[in-house]
Protein backbone atom coordinates (compact mmCIF):
# COMPACT_ATOMS: atom_id res chain seq x y z
CA UNK A 1 0.00 0.00 0.00
CA UNK A 2 1.62 2.89 -1.14
CA UNK A 3 -0.30 6.54 0.23
CA UNK A 4 -0.52 9.94 -0.01
CA UNK A 5 1.60 12.28 2.53
CA UNK A 6 -0.54 11.64 5.77
CA UNK A 7 0.36 14.80 7.62
CA UNK A 8 -1.44 17.91 8.52
CA UNK A 9 -1.75 19.87 5.17
CA UNK A 10 -4.00 22.07 3.90
CA UNK A 11 -4.18 20.43 0.33
CA UNK A 12 -6.37 17.85 -0.10
CA UNK A 13 -3.86 15.59 -1.51
CA UNK A 14 -1.80 15.96 1.72
CA UNK A 15 1.46 17.26 -0.39
CA UNK A 16 3.20 20.90 0.85
CA UNK A 17 2.62 18.97 4.21
CA UNK A 18 3.48 20.16 8.06
CA UNK A 19 4.60 18.54 10.60
CA UNK A 20 6.13 14.93 9.75
CA UNK A 21 5.72 13.74 13.14
CA UNK A 22 1.98 13.81 13.37
CA UNK A 23 -1.23 12.24 11.74
CA UNK A 24 -4.01 14.43 9.92
CA UNK A 25 -6.83 14.57 11.31
CA UNK A 26 -8.42 13.12 8.93
CA UNK A 27 -7.55 10.17 9.08
CA UNK A 28 -8.26 9.71 13.28
CA UNK A 29 -5.93 9.18 16.06
CA UNK A 30 -2.48 8.03 15.89
CA UNK A 31 -3.27 4.76 17.51
CA UNK A 32 -6.11 3.67 14.64
CA UNK A 33 -2.84 4.09 11.94
CA UNK A 34 -0.58 2.28 13.59
CA UNK A 35 -3.63 -0.69 14.09
CA UNK A 36 -3.88 -0.43 9.89
CA UNK A 37 -0.38 -1.27 9.62
CA UNK A 38 0.25 -4.14 12.08
CA UNK A 39 -3.37 -5.52 10.60
CA UNK A 40 -1.35 -5.18 6.85
CA UNK A 41 2.00 -6.58 8.11
CA UNK A 42 -0.03 -9.45 9.16
CA UNK A 43 -1.40 -9.73 5.75
CA UNK A 44 2.22 -10.11 4.74
CA UNK A 45 1.26 -6.59 2.91
CA UNK A 46 3.74 -3.38 3.27
CA UNK A 47 2.94 0.13 3.81
CA UNK A 48 4.65 2.79 2.37
CA UNK A 49 4.10 6.47 2.67
CA UNK A 50 4.89 9.65 0.69
CA UNK A 51 7.07 12.28 2.25
CA UNK A 52 7.92 15.56 1.65
CA UNK A 53 11.27 16.41 3.16
CA UNK A 54 12.48 20.09 1.32
CA UNK A 55 10.10 21.87 2.69
CA UNK A 56 7.02 22.88 5.33
CA UNK A 57 3.46 24.26 4.97
CA UNK A 58 3.43 28.02 5.41
CA UNK A 59 0.87 27.18 7.97
CA UNK A 60 3.36 26.25 10.22
CA UNK A 61 5.54 27.63 13.58
CA UNK A 62 8.89 27.78 11.53
CA UNK A 63 7.76 30.56 8.89
CA UNK A 64 5.13 32.14 10.64
CA UNK A 65 7.76 33.16 12.84
CA UNK A 66 10.70 33.73 10.23
CA UNK A 67 8.36 35.42 7.75
CA UNK A 68 9.86 38.95 7.62
CA UNK A 69 11.49 38.47 10.92
CA UNK A 70 14.95 38.19 10.18
CA UNK A 71 15.71 38.11 14.14
CA UNK A 72 13.50 34.84 14.08
CA UNK A 73 15.73 31.91 15.63
CA UNK A 74 13.93 30.09 12.02
CA UNK A 75 15.50 32.81 9.84
CA UNK A 76 18.25 29.92 8.99
CA UNK A 77 16.51 27.48 8.56
CA UNK A 78 14.50 28.51 5.57
CA UNK A 79 15.02 29.12 2.05
CA UNK A 80 14.06 32.61 2.33
CA UNK A 81 16.07 35.11 -0.68
CA UNK A 82 15.76 38.75 0.72
CA UNK A 83 17.11 40.75 4.40
CA UNK A 84 13.84 41.20 5.39
CA UNK A 85 12.74 37.31 4.63
CA UNK A 86 9.67 38.60 2.50
CA UNK A 87 10.90 36.80 -0.76
CA UNK A 88 11.42 32.81 -0.45
CA UNK A 89 11.74 29.57 -2.18
CA UNK A 90 8.54 28.16 -2.35
CA UNK A 91 4.80 28.91 -3.86
CA UNK A 92 1.22 29.34 -3.11
CA UNK A 93 -1.62 28.62 -5.14
CA UNK A 94 -5.15 27.42 -4.74
CA UNK A 95 -6.33 23.50 -4.95
CA UNK A 96 -9.50 22.87 -7.12
CA UNK A 97 -11.67 23.00 -4.57
CA UNK A 98 -10.65 26.89 -3.38
CA UNK A 99 -8.23 25.66 -0.91
CA UNK A 100 -5.36 27.97 -0.02
CA UNK A 101 -1.74 25.88 -0.41
CA UNK A 102 1.41 27.58 0.88
CA UNK A 103 4.73 26.33 0.79
CA UNK A 104 8.27 27.22 1.71
CA UNK A 105 11.61 25.28 1.41
CA UNK A 106 13.95 24.30 3.91
CA UNK A 107 17.93 25.57 3.90
CA UNK A 108 18.86 21.73 4.33
CA UNK A 109 22.36 23.51 4.51
CA UNK A 110 21.48 24.18 8.59
CA UNK A 111 21.47 20.85 10.06
CA UNK A 112 18.18 21.91 12.04
CA UNK A 113 15.82 21.55 9.48
CA UNK A 114 18.28 18.36 8.03
CA UNK A 115 17.59 16.78 11.79
CA UNK A 116 14.05 17.72 12.21
CA UNK A 117 12.60 15.98 9.05
CA UNK A 118 15.05 13.17 9.32
CA UNK A 119 13.66 12.22 13.04
CA UNK A 120 10.40 12.67 11.85
CA UNK A 121 10.77 10.19 8.79
CA UNK A 122 12.39 7.87 11.66
CA UNK A 123 9.69 8.05 13.45
CA UNK A 124 7.10 6.30 11.61
CA UNK A 125 9.44 3.19 11.17
CA UNK A 126 9.13 2.18 14.90
CA UNK A 127 6.56 4.59 16.38
CA UNK A 128 7.18 2.85 19.90
CA UNK A 129 10.57 2.76 19.70
CA UNK A 130 11.09 -0.65 20.61
CA UNK A 131 13.11 -2.20 17.87
CA UNK A 132 10.43 -4.08 16.59
CA UNK A 133 8.97 -2.91 13.04
CA UNK A 134 5.33 -4.95 12.72
CA UNK A 135 4.15 -1.45 13.62
CA UNK A 136 6.30 0.92 11.81
CA UNK A 137 5.86 1.31 7.65
CA UNK A 138 8.55 0.52 5.30
CA UNK A 139 9.63 3.48 3.72
CA UNK A 140 9.08 5.74 1.63
CA UNK A 141 8.29 7.49 -1.63
CA UNK A 142 10.14 10.77 -1.79
CA UNK A 143 8.80 13.61 -3.51
CA UNK A 144 10.75 15.87 -6.39
CA UNK A 145 14.43 14.25 -6.21
CA UNK A 146 17.05 15.80 -7.69
CA UNK A 147 20.63 14.54 -8.03
CA UNK A 148 21.86 18.40 -7.99
CA UNK A 149 19.74 20.99 -7.15
CA UNK A 150 19.69 23.58 -9.34
CA UNK A 151 17.90 26.46 -7.44
CA UNK A 152 19.17 29.27 -4.73
CA UNK A 153 22.70 29.61 -3.35
CA UNK A 154 24.25 25.92 -3.06
CA UNK A 155 21.17 24.74 -4.06
CA UNK A 156 20.36 24.86 -0.12
CA UNK A 157 21.76 21.70 0.46
CA UNK A 158 19.41 19.71 -1.69
CA UNK A 159 21.32 17.13 -3.48
CA UNK A 160 21.44 13.63 -3.47
CA UNK A 161 25.24 13.38 -1.60
CA UNK A 162 24.94 16.07 0.47
CA UNK A 163 21.48 15.44 1.95
CA UNK A 164 19.86 12.24 0.55
CA UNK A 165 22.56 9.75 0.97
CA UNK A 166 22.75 10.78 4.52
CA UNK A 167 19.51 11.06 5.40
CA UNK A 168 18.77 6.82 3.96
CA UNK A 169 21.62 5.79 6.17
CA UNK A 170 19.81 7.62 9.35
CA UNK A 171 17.00 5.64 8.61
CA UNK A 172 18.24 2.24 8.18
CA UNK A 173 20.28 3.25 11.62
CA UNK A 174 16.62 2.46 12.70
CA UNK A 175 15.69 -0.27 10.39
CA UNK A 176 17.91 -1.37 7.97
CA UNK A 177 15.43 -2.91 5.80
CA UNK A 178 13.62 -0.04 5.20
CA UNK A 179 13.18 1.65 1.19
CA UNK A 180 13.40 4.56 -0.14
CA UNK A 181 12.35 5.20 -3.52
CA UNK A 182 12.16 8.73 -5.99
CA UNK A 183 10.34 10.51 -8.19
CA UNK A 184 13.21 11.86 -9.86
CA UNK A 185 12.41 15.49 -10.49
CA UNK A 186 14.05 15.20 -13.97
CA UNK A 187 10.94 13.11 -15.83
CA UNK A 188 13.84 12.41 -18.76
CA UNK A 189 16.20 10.50 -16.53
CA UNK A 190 15.62 6.98 -15.91
CA UNK A 191 17.04 7.58 -11.96
CA UNK A 192 20.18 5.79 -11.89
CA UNK A 193 21.97 8.76 -11.11
CA UNK A 194 19.68 9.32 -8.11
CA UNK A 195 20.73 5.61 -6.49
CA UNK A 196 23.32 7.49 -4.84
CA UNK A 197 20.90 8.03 -2.27
CA UNK A 198 17.75 6.32 -3.34
CA UNK A 199 17.40 2.21 -3.47
CA UNK A 200 15.01 2.84 -6.45
CA UNK A 201 13.81 5.48 -8.93
CA UNK A 202 10.60 5.78 -11.20
CA UNK A 203 11.75 4.94 -14.82
CA UNK A 204 9.35 7.88 -16.24
CA UNK A 205 10.90 7.51 -20.10
CA UNK A 206 9.17 4.28 -19.66
CA UNK A 207 6.00 5.68 -18.15
CA UNK A 208 5.67 7.74 -21.05
CA UNK A 209 6.71 5.74 -23.52
CA UNK A 210 4.14 2.97 -22.06
CA UNK A 211 1.63 5.33 -22.22
CA UNK A 212 2.59 6.65 -25.92
CA UNK A 213 2.87 2.91 -27.32
CA UNK A 214 -1.36 1.96 -25.46
CA UNK A 215 -2.83 5.33 -26.92
CA UNK A 216 -1.27 5.56 -30.01
CA UNK A 217 -1.54 1.19 -30.62
CA UNK A 218 1.94 1.28 -32.17
CA UNK A 219 5.14 -0.52 -30.12
CA UNK A 220 7.37 2.47 -31.33
CA UNK A 221 7.84 4.26 -28.26
CA UNK A 222 8.37 1.57 -26.45
CA UNK A 223 10.99 0.03 -29.05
Amino acid sequence: IWMNPIHPSPAYHGYQHGRGDQLNVWFGPEADFITFVQAAHARGIKVYLDFVAYGISQNSLWFNDAYANPASPYDDWLAFENGANTDYLGSYYSTWNGDGVGFIHWDLRDSNPVQLVTQWAQKWLDPNDDGQFDDGIDGYRLDHVWETYPNGPDGYGYHIDTFWAPWREALRSVNPDVLVFAEQANWGSHGAELLVGMDAAFTKPFEFAARDALRDETSGPLR
